[in-house]
């Protein structure tokens, strides 16, 4: 296997960590290790058909937003969002798979 094999997709997600300003990198990195439990159990989960794309939402700690983003069931990325609510609102789109009763 060649090296360049090993690295498929890492120069996607160092760029999308260099873009960041440093108080973006660091509400992400503080939600990092929430991504297996919001895949268990989030507040909500957008499907978008087509692509076979799926949105799960948590609300966390007061006004954070966590979006982990899959694609056939294979996770792809996250982003933890601080306020911003029509930002969060504009990610629900496709078809709502779930919502978790409150």
């Amino acid at each position: 296997m060649k090296d360049d094999e090993n690295l498929e997709g890492y120069d996607s997600f160092t760029q999308k960590f260099k873009d960041m300003d440093i108080e973006t990198l660091r509400l992400s990195l503080k939600y990092l290790n929430y991504i297996p439990d919001i895949l268990r159990e989030p507040l909500e989960i957008w499907l978008d058909p087509e692509t076979n794309t799926a949105l799960y939402f948590q609300r966390v700690e007061g006004d954070v937003t966590i979006i982990v983003k899959t694609v056939d069931s294979v996770y792809q990325e996250f982003e933890a969002i601080q306020g911003n609510h029509d930002y969060v609102n504009s990610l629900r789109r496709g078809v709502l798979i779930y919502h978790q009763k409150i």
